[in-house]
């Protein structure tokens, strides 16, 4: 790689944003600051995505939120991660987020196997398991298991203490008991000591090992996917930046936001899912910054909690930007450490704060004032690095082709004079939620996926199908 002309930076390098989304008088309700990511699966795994009716294929390292469904097949593992808990399930599970935000996470279970490990719980915070027998409620750190079969609720709590709620009644369950229920009203359950484990928990209680013994040093254990950068890479000291991680058993000329595709995430706008088993952290916290010939992760403050982020990244080029012969495309780079992430989405002052000071060192006037100026300058270090730009064709974009292949090289002739924003100003399709998968044969019976569940706390409502949320395109904020 090299770095291009002083010159050409001077031309692409000048950013105009109109951020009328934060210059709004309006009460803004903020996005969560996490969500759960897909870290590990194992045999048949389907998805479907909230406001969809279309089963498909589960992928790593896709986040998935409020009103996603799961289904396990027969034999199936998987593992989210929650930031600071960690959700598993197993075969013949169905699973669906029904509320998820800072103070709580609420599953649907209506038939399987779920554990919940929680690390910690910050104030206010709590877990909530719904099932055709109880509700669940965890407001201490443990580790829960909870398995559903046609006619009966099963909890057990190896450590903690949890709250089961039933029809006008409820109790409480201590570590080291496992209690079956049957009907809803909580009467004649039947409470034992704690067998052996059985495979799943001897699988799970060894990825809580796994995580537990990686040395956390450098990053928030609040960030989710820390676990994963310690067998993917190395930390390095770098005067300028502090510890920088740089993944080992990449190509010479890898770079970031490339290996992977782009999705539509309701609430969060085009997100980028990639590839790489490490890939979640690096590209939804922190900056990246080319140094020694390499791409190096530069992560946020330790001690600050980061929020979460679709993608950081800026795009180039607009609704007729050419990246081949008679080819409309889109661009993007990285951001560098220090330079300000836009939300495209709707933010309160506080939450575009907060996003940019938890994720990279940077002068907190200099965000306010981004925040409250209209039209602001940016100068980008990583646009002025060769081949830090990754563009496809607009229609792979948009049916979440993978990137690697649809890669088109551009030159500082494609590059020249072309709008730098922090939006994809691209309206999704169908396939965009979907992430590119075909529709998948592998998904539960109506009789299970139906079938109705207590609840402790009033879910939000079921979302619109995707087809039927009017003006997409419009909510796109475009930059002139």
């Amino acid at each position: 790689m090299k770095t291009t002309s002083a010159k050409f930076c001077a031309l692409t390098c000048v950013l105009v944003v109109f951020l009328t989304f934060i210059l709004s008088n309006t009460v803004i309700a903020d996005p969560a600051s996490r969500v759960a990511r897909i870290s590990y699966t194992n045999g048949i795994v389907s998805l479907l995505p909230a406001g969809t009716t279309k089963w498909v294929k589960a992928k790593l390292n896709r986040p998935l939120i409020l009103g996603d469904s799961l289904w396990l097949d027969t034999n199936a593992r998987i593992e989210l991660q929650l930031g600071l808990a960690t959700l598993r399930a197993g075969e013949q599970t169905n699973l669906k987020i029904l509320n998820f935000n800072n103070e709580l996470a609420q599953f649907q279970l209506t038939e399987g196997t779920l554990v919940l490990s929680i690390t910690r719980l910050k104030p206010k915070q709590r877990y909530e398991v719904n099932t055709p027998n109880l509700a669940l409620s965890i407001q201490t750190r443990g580790y829960y298991r909870i398995d559903v079969e046609k006619n009966s609720t099963t909890v057990t709590v190896r450590k903690g203490t949890a709250t089961i709620y039933g029809e006008k009644a409820a109790l409480k369950i201590s570590a080291g008991k496992s209690c079956q229920f049957k009907g809803r009203n909580l009467q004649g359950y039947i409470c034992n000591a704690i067998g052996p484990i059985d495979e799943f928990d001897r699988w799970s209680l060894e990825r809580d090992r796994r995580a537990q013994k990686t040395a956390i040093k450098h990053v928030s254990k609040a960030m989710i996917g820390y676990e994963d950068l310690a067998d993917h890479g190395q930390w390095k000291s770098v005067k300028k930046y502090g510890y920088v991680w740089v993944p080992d058993r990449v190509e010479t000329d890898w770079v970031p936001y490339r290996d992977g595709h782009w999705v539509w995430i309701r609430g969060w706008g085009w997100t980028w899912v990639d590839d790489q088993p490490w890939g979640f952290a690096p590209f939804h916290y922190g900056r990246w910054v080319f140094i020694e010939r390499r791409w190096a992760w530069v992560p946020g403050p330790v001690a600050a909690e980061p929020l979460y982020a679709p993608a950081l990244v800026a795009f180039v080029g607009g609704r007729n930007f050419i990246v081949a012969e008679d080819t409309v495309g889109i661009a993007w780079f990285p951001l560098g450490p220090g330079e300000a992430y836009i939300p495209p989405y709707q933010v309160s002052r506080n939450y575009f704060t907060q996003i940019n000071v938890s994720n990279t060192i940077i002068n907190q006037t200099y965000v306010t004032n981004i925040y409250q100026n209209p039209n602001t300058v940016i100068n980008y270090q990583n646009l002025a690095i060769g081949n830090a730009v990754t563009a496809v064709p607009t229609q792979a974009f948009v049916q979440s082709q993978p990137v690697e292949e649809a890669y088109v090289p551009v030159t500082e002739k494609n590059l020249a004079n072309v709008p730098v924003t922090p939006v994809a100003a691209i309206a999704p399709e169908e396939t965009s939620v979907l992430g590119g998968e075909k529709p998948t044969e592998a998904q539960p019976s109506k009789t299970i996926e139906d079938k109705p569940v207590l609840v402790k706390t009033e879910p939000p409502p079921p979302q619109f199908h995707f087809l039927k949320s009017k003006n997409y395109s419009q909510k796109i904020q475009v930059s002139p």
